[in-house]
């Protein structure tokens, strides 16, 4: 009894510290997997954000290209704006590019190109804006977008050189894992070999728990982490002993769960992210694009055509209106299209509008205007009536054969007022004015709803909420509404803000 007193704790203390050993070990490799993981990671990450950084570079570089050959057919101030806005962020990116990766030299070529690019476009934008030095300016412009190319064709090339990088990377990672595979099933044998001897040398004395702890030992070596020992209704050492196995084994199913967990969620979040960030590139693009149309240049074809055909028949004063007219709609829109104007010379505007229609369309075309001389005052922005008046006749009134009335009415409200612009042409189609009212666009006209559109997107940004109502009924026209507050430039200057 003695001895077996002293066997036992002796025996305890050295079964301890032998699985102590190889939980230790087996944490280490863990951990260390997870660390060879962790740097793969971010590795990549920083691959991916400066192929990223390219991408961006070539498509800011490619709009100030298309901002300069913009700017020398119609030197409007937004290309400028717009070239100033990508000059800034090529330069950021370059310098962000050559902080991650001093030793490139392609990406010291790319920035030495891409400072004559831009000093070369500036000097170019000044030409242009000189009457004396515009003549000049064609081939800078044509040379710079040649240079231009280039420059994206040598962007173009680092993104490969960097995914060719990665794959070598990605080569030599997936050796380590390989050789780290071969080390933890070498340790993984090691210890089973030492468990064998270990339940030989003490099988005389506990030989059946032994061999049963040795089994389980194999099993959970082998990968299966589900199973548990029974426990003995007698608490001793060995009990004790398969009490802190069972606990063991629960603790490493935990971990691997939990590490299979946050591998799955870390690249489920990676993917929603890379995804998220091209949905919102697309969007923005297209919402830049959509916010620069102005006027419908089927209208200007066809009152050129009306024009040329007057011209030829008559000699003088309808003539000569219809040219003021289109040359006072034309100025207006060009330099009114983002300032605060009375509701007088939105009327003006749309008075001239009409009246080239008149003519175009003859009595197939009538129109009433109800504003009362007390709101021609009023402030709105400039260049909300016309596209939907425009709207009313081009999709409305002209594909009826009998033609139309166009109605123009205003409501005061107090703090608001109400214009509304209604018409009796072929109305819209419920699919059509559910895509408008749903901010979406027609899948079989890409070009109705535009104007309307494009209103509805400057008053939001403007008053803050939607203030238009869109009513329709195919065959008998079509009425829109909108509620405008009367302290527009406060909330212009939010706006802004």
């Amino acid at each position: 009894m003695d001895s077996q007193k002293k066997i036992f704790p002796r025996l305890m203390l050295r079964i301890l510290m032998y699985f102590m050993i190889i939980i230790g070990i087996m944490f280490l490799i863990i951990l260390i997997s997870f660390r060879f993981q962790k740097t793969s990671h971010e590795a990549t990450g920083k691959t991916l954000d400066r192929v990223m950084d390219i991408q961006q570079l070539i498509d800011a570089v490619e709009q100030i290209d298309e901002s300069l050959n913009n700017y020398y057919i119609s030197t409007k101030p937004e290309y400028y704006r717009n070239f100033t806005q990508c000059r800034s962020l090529a330069q950021r990116l370059i310098g962000n590019l050559r902080d991650q990766d001093p030793k490139n030299y392609r990406y010291r070529d790319i920035e030495a190109m891409l400072d004559t690019f831009l000093t070369d476009c500036g000097d170019t934008f000044q030409k242009i804006q000189n009457p004396e030095t515009r003549i000049y300016a064609k081939t800078d412009i044509l040379q710079l977008s040649n240079l231009s190319k280039y420059i994206s064709a040598e962007a173009h090339a680092a993104t490969a050189q960097e995914l060719t990088a990665e794959q070598a990377q990605s080569k030599q990672a997936a050796l380590k894992i390989q050789r780290a595979s071969f080390w933890t099933y070498c340790i993984s044998g090691g210890l089973s070999l030492l468990c064998v001897i270990f339940a030989y040398r003490f099988s005389y004395r506990i030989s059946h728990p032994i061999l049963r702890l040795v089994y389980q030992f194999r099993q959970v070596a082998a990968g299966n982490l589900k199973i548990q020992e029974p426990e003995k209704p007698i608490e001793d050492e060995m009990n004790y002993l398969i009490r802190s196995f069972n606990q063991m084994v629960r603790k490493l199913d935990a971990s691997v769960e939990e590490i299979k967990l946050k591998s799955q969620l870390e690249a489920q979040l990676n993917k929603e992210l890379l995804k998220n960030a091209e949905i919102n590139r697309l969007l923005q693009q297209a919402q830049l694009q959509f916010l620069q149309m102005q006027i419908n240049p089927h209208f200007l074809f066809n009152t050129l055509n009306t024009i040329s055909a007057l011209s030829v028949v008559e000699d003088a004063p309808q003539t000569k209106e219809m040219i003021d007219n289109l040359s006072s709609l034309a100025r207006y829109s060009l330099s009114e299209f983002d300032h605060i104007v009375q509701l007088g010379a939105e009327c003006h505007v749309i008075q001239s509008y009409l009246s080239i229609q008149k003519i175009r369309f003859g009595d197939r075309l009538t129109y009433d205007i109800q504003l009362p001389a007390e709101s021609l005052s009023l402030e709105i922005p400039a260049m909300i009536l016309q596209p939907l008046v425009e709207n009313a006749i081009i999709h409305g009134i002209e594909p009826k054969e009998a033609g139309g009335h166009l109605e123009i009415r205003f409501v005061d409200m107090e703090d608001f007022f109400s214009i509304t612009i209604s018409d009796t042409g072929v109305g819209i189609e419920p699919d059509v004015l559910s895509a408008l009212l749903l901010d979406e666009a027609p899948a079989h006209d890409s070009r109705r709803g535009i104007g309307i559109s494009n209103v509805r997107h400057r008053l939001m940004i403007l008053y803050g909420y939607d203030p238009m109502t869109i009513e329709s009924f195919p065959g008998r026209g079509t009425s829109i509404r909108l509620y405008l507050s009367r302290r527009i430039s406060e909330m212009t200057h939010a706006a802004q803000k």
